[in-house]
Formats: structure tokens, C-alpha cells, sequence
């Protein structure tokens, strides 16, 4: 008679397979074709096997709670008006983090940073692959890695609907949301009109004094406002509306 395992196995098996089960659904857009592509390779990297040692299982999740918490959805909930003429059209979304060795010097989660444009002159019906292949290149010429943006404090806001890019960034300084403008624009094949850029800095705000509170009975400190940090390109998703899952065009370790 075989012999019963013990709780620490049943725990065991319990955890592989719960674990396995997030890093599927977190990558089932990945098909046997795409097993050798960043992702596919990440998702292997990430399934735990019965051999694996308790150090190794340990690193695998450290490793998928680390991505999970550092790909969230990014989607704007647009009003009836803009939802009715643009929502539907495909949508890039950048998705831009600050590398973890500095986040760690100063004590803090990564900063992120999120810039999406609309693909006006392109519908879910009419966009190709050959097109997203040109994206995907635009993307790696128009932004190498060693291309840092400069998140900052002072408010620009962007808003040309024909182009598709009506957006809020946050920058230390004017030359670096122009740059960052026109590398977006540029991927697809679009030039700024700097009548569209407004500036706001908000003088009468204090954003570098940290603000602490209780919490459940302890004094915390809060996160600043707008903190300043170089973040660096780690993902494109392109939206298509329709599909239930979108197209990675770019992802990066960061």
C-alpha cells in the first residue's frame, strides 16, 4: 500500500498547483508559436516542477508577484461623448517604471508612469499585422533602453483628438514632455503641434513635504505627491477593442 503523504506534501501540492494556476492565467495569451518569444520564456522561468528546490519555489514567486504588481491595467474611463467617436479605436498604452535598484535606495515602490494614443486613422476591422509589426519597430527605434524620461512635479497636458493623443504627463521640465510627445507621435507617423501643449505647475501646492497620518494606531507616512524619478520604456500594449486580451508589442526587464 502506497503511503499517505504527509501534510507538509498536501500543502506542497496544494501551493505548486494554485501557483501554477495564477502563471497560466496570467499567460494565456502565450500560444506554442510565442513559447520562445520574452513572455514565453518568462512563463517557463516561472512554472513550478516537482523537483524544484523550497529556495527556487520561493524565488519563482517572489519573481510572479513582483510582475503581477507591476503590470496593472491601465484603461481610461472615458465620457459618453469621447466613448462614442474614439473609445473604440486601437489604443497604445507605454507603460514606463523606475529601475527597482533605485526604488530600493530610496525606500519606495517603483514609480510608474502610463501614456496611451489612439490609432485614429486605424479601426479594429482595418488594422493589420503587417502594421503591428511596424509599430513594434517604431517602438524599439523611437525608444532604446537606454531612454529615460524625467518624471517630475509640473503638469503638461496634451490634446490633439485628431491625433489621438489627449493626455496629462507629469515632467521636470518642458524639453522632456516635448521629447517624450514626439517619440509617442513619431511611432506612429504623426508630428506635434505645441498649440495643443499646455503647462501647469500648481506654485500653490506643497509637493516635496512628506505628510504623515495614523493608521491603525501607527503614524505612516504617506507617499509625495508626483514624486521625481527616471523611469525607464518596459511595456506597449496595443488595445483593440473587441479582443478580449491585448497585444504585447514591447516588454522589457526593467
Amino acid at each position: 500500500m502506497a503511503q499517505a503523504p504527509t501534510q507538509f506534501e498536501r500543502l506542497q501540492g496544494t501551493y505548486i498547483r494554485l501557483h501554477n494556476n495564477r502563471v497560466n492565467q496570467l499567460f494565456r495569451d502565450i500560444s506554442a508559436q510565442q513559447a520562445t518569444s520574452p513572455r514565453g520564456l518568462l512563463r517557463a522561468d516561472l512554472i513550478i516542477i516537482d523537483n524544484d528546490t523550497f529556495q527556487l519555489m520561493t524565488l519563482k514567486t517572489m519573481l510572479l508577484n513582483d510582475y503581477i504588481d507591476n503590470e496593472r491595467n491601465y484603461y481610461a474611463m472615458p465620457t459618453e461623448q469621447y466613448h462614442r467617436e474614439v473609445a473604440l479605436q486601437p489604443q497604445l498604452v507605454f507603460n514606463f517604471v523606475e529601475k527597482q535598484s533605485t526604488a530600493n535606495t530610496f525606500k519606495r515602490r517603483r514609480v510608474e508612469m502610463r501614456f496611451g494614443i489612439r490609432l485614429m486613422d486605424k479601426t479594429r476591422k482595418t488594422i493589420t499585422e503587417i502594421y503591428i509589426s511596424e509599430l513594434e519597430r517604431e517602438i524599439k527605434v523611437n525608444f532604446p533602453k537606454t531612454y529615460g524620461y524625467d518624471k517630475g512635479k509640473i503638469c503638461f497636458s496634451y490634446r490633439d483628438k485628431e491625433k489621438g493623443l489627449e493626455s496629462k504627463l507629469y515632467s521636470k521640465a518642458e524639453v522632456e514632455a516635448k521629447e517624450l510627445i514626439t517619440k509617442v507621435l513619431k511611432v506612429v507617423d504623426k508630428i506635434p503641434d505645441w498649440d495643443y501643449l499646455t503647462k501647469s505647475e500648481y506654485t500653490d501646492k506643497n509637493l516635496t513635504t512628506p505628510k504623515f497620518e495614523t493608521i491603525l494606531g501607527k503614524r505612516t507616512k504617506l507617499p509625495i505627491q508626483r514624486p521625481t524619478a527616471t523611469v525607464y520604456l518596459k511595456r506597449v500594449e496595443l488595445k483593440i477593442g473587441g479582443l478580449l486580451e491585448d497585444r504585447i508589442l514591447l516588454d522589457r526587464y526593467v
